[in-house]
């Protein structure tokens, strides 16, 4: 037997530079304003280098989480996909709602609007967050001998002229610290999305593997002209992504465009991810949210658990087709290329049809019972064996499996051999004929 080679001394071990990244991430998303109490200063990482033993092992509890662990439908991280975690924040961040109380004159409104551009032109948070305090002094405090020095600070940052222009109206002032900390917001969530996506590429991805849960991939999204949002929510239907996370999904954002979609009785929107990405089905719900803190004291330790307030949202996608089920309505005989037209057309429910590769199936009995039609049940689903149980019925089906289609796959119903067929491009499936019994479909890889 041969012996393992001698590891490179001179390499950090994977699990120093996971840790190494977990108190990264700790220190972006538990920052030093939090009303949590005091953030860790980032020369505490020296320490954090020195001592591997003082760095506590990262638990991942979004893999625990009983609608993840009660499914086997796949995950997604919403950045991935065209960058939607920001599309998301920044189309909500967009505007600021404000009272038309403080904008009586055609003056106040130009000076809004003159503001309202140059914050946006602040790429720094450090930078805007300095101005934002020097505009909040203005507003708490007094006018005093000192104020024409405070005015004068203020004279070297983009958005200076309507705030010396305010006159130190309190009513302009505060709408003006409005816009600062929305824009505040919006450049904290965009460091956040960018850290989450490095450490979810970098560690969660493979954790996440070899626990079981799959990944989707925008890799797997076929090359398509037409809109981005469209084909993503389709993919992610069609590919049984039911799980998605981002910055975007958590409470804070949710509150905000609940005030920017306030409606009569109650918010048009509850969710951002519907506001933004499907405001006609509205098929996004929060899971949970998710929090990376640092412990206080002389020996701080960073954590990652679920909390209320969290950045971090685990959002489900309650329009992904399950893993396996079953369909009383197919096509046959259908294209790759043709497929796809069908597949990302807005008109095709593919929750009420398959489509099929092959041809020389019987026609479907009643076409029009899909939708309700019993679940099928996962066994067991490895990478090279997956067993299913089929419920009985009095007509002939297909029951699709959605992984990936590949010829090394054999399949068998009830220990006989049946033909797998290629469905929906890229998925496999059976054909099923009536039967008053449960039947076992099981899949192997040769």
């Amino acid at each position: 037997m041969s012996s393992e080679p001698e590891p490179n001394r001179s390499k950090i071990p994977g699990s120093l530079l996971a840790a190494l990244a977990i108190v990264v991430l700790a220190l972006v998303f538990y920052p030093k304003n939090s009303n949590k109490g005091p953030g860790p200063d980032r020369s505490n990482l020296q320490q954090f280098g020195k001592d591997e033993e003082r760095i506590s092992t990262l638990d991942n509890p979004i893999a625990k989480n009983p609608a993840i662990l009660g499914s086997h439908d796949r995950l997604a991280l919403l950045e991935s996909f065209s960058s939607f975690d920001r599309l998301v924040i920044d189309r909500c961040y967009a505007s600021t709602v404000l009272s038309s109380k403080q904008f009586m004159l055609e003056e106040n409104v130009k000076l809004a609007q003159e503001f309202t551009s140059a914050i946006k032109s602040y790429r720094s948070l450090e930078k805007l967050e300095t101005f934002g305090h020097a505009v909040n002094q203005l507003l708490i405090t007094p006018p005093s001998s000192g104020q024409d020095a405070r005015l004068e600070k203020l004279r070297g940052f983009p958005g200076n002229g309507p705030v010396l222009a305010s006159s130190r109206n309190s009513d302009l002032l505060g709408a003006f610290g409005r816009i600062i900390s929305q824009r505040i917001t919006q450049l904290r969530a965009r460091e956040q999305i960018e850290q989450l996506k490095s450490f979810f590429d970098d560690h969660w991805h493979q954790q996440f593997k070899r626990q079981g849960i799959d990944v989707s991939s925008p890799k797997d999204l076929p090359s398509k002209k037409g809109d981005k949002v469209q084909r993503a929510l389709r993919h992610w239907e069609l590919s049984s992504t039911r799980f998605l996370l981002g910055i975007s999904g958590n409470a804070a954002t949710g509150e905000h465009i609940q005030g920017v979609y306030p409606g009569n009785i109650r918010p048009v929107y509850l969710q951002a991810l519907n506001a933004v990405l499907d405001p006609a089905k509205r098929r996004f719900r929060t899971v949970a949210t998710y929090q990376f803190q640092m412990s206080t004291g002389s020996n701080p330790v960073a954590t990652f658990k679920e909390a209320s307030d969290g950045q971090i949202a685990l959002v489900e996608f309650t329009g992904a087709l399950p893993r396996a089920k079953l369909f009383s309505d197919w096509q046959q005989g259908v294209s790759a290329e043709t497929a796809n037209e069908i597949l990302y057309s807005p008109g095709f429910n593919p929750h009420a049809q398959i489509l099929v590769r092959q041809v020389g199936l019987p026609e479907p009995e009643r076409p029009a019972a899909t939708i309700n039609l019993p679940a099928v049940k996962i066994e067991s689903i490895k990478a090279d064996h997956v067993v299913l149980k089929a419920p009985a019925l009095e007509h002939n089906a297909v029951l699709l499996l959605n992984d990936q289609f590949d010829p090394d796959w054999t399949a068998t119903i009830d220990g006989q051999a049946a033909e797998i067929l290629r469905a929906n491009n890229n998925a496999r499936a059976v054909y099923l004929k009536p039967s008053n019994t449960v039947r076992t479909i099981d899949f192997t890889y040769r």
